[in-house]
């Protein structure tokens, strides 16, 4: 003990801004991931695809197991079970993503038409995810299309579809910026012939 007048008993520095120091740093921590936590519950989720399948086959054996039969029949439930707009909306996106993964970029475009006519106005991440599997589809056909240029003046309007209904949705945001890109150069080839 010092002589200063006081019964306190004296602690080094490093002690007394450890004291301080790791409460207060407990308290900033649990704050922010309480704001983090109340933040992302508020936000919209840009949906995604999902857990990915194990891949237990190589591609080669898989895409031979993959038959047009697997594409036509549908994985329904019992018939005595309603299911909602969004859940038969659901399907058919599910339906278009078979097609998809399987190069019939025409039907995968029927289904995921077929999700957006059915799904409710407000459910708008799967509205716009709806729209963008399309554009995507649309990318796609483009590249074995006669009529590139119209096909990707679709993926355009499909991701701006999108990202009206989402505007965080970054997917769908690259996507129409490089379709957006590809019709410049369309336009630049018009002028020049």
């Amino acid at each position: 003990m010092t002589d200063d007048g006081s019964d306190l008993p004296q602690f080094p520095r490093w002690k007394v801004a450890l004291a301080v120091a790791l409460p207060t740093t407990a308290v900033c921590i649990g704050a922010y991931l309480w704001y983090r936590h109340r933040k992302r519950a508020k936000q919209p989720q840009i949906p995604s695809k999902g857990p990915q399948p194990e891949k237990s086959l190589s591609s080669a054996t898989q895409s031979a197991a993959f038959t047009a039969s697997s594409l036509t029949t549908t994985d329904t439930p019992r018939e005595d079970a309603e299911l909602t707009p969004l859940e038969v909306a659901r399907g058919s996106k599910n339906k278009g993503n078979k097609f998809f993964k399987a190069g019939k970029y025409r039907e995968a475009i029927d289904y995921y038409s077929e999700a957006l006519r059915i799904c409710p106005i407000d459910e708008k991440d799967d509205l716009a995810a709806f729209y963008q599997n399309r554009a995507a589809a649309y990318e796609q056909l483009s590249k074995k299309e006669v009529d590139e240029e119209d096909c990707i003046r679709r993926v355009v309007e499909n991701c701006s579809e999108a990202l009206k209904l989402n505007p965080r949705y970054v997917k769908a945001l690259q996507r129409r910026a490089k379709a957006a890109q590809r019709l410049k150069e369309f336009e630049m080839e018009i002028g020049r012939a």
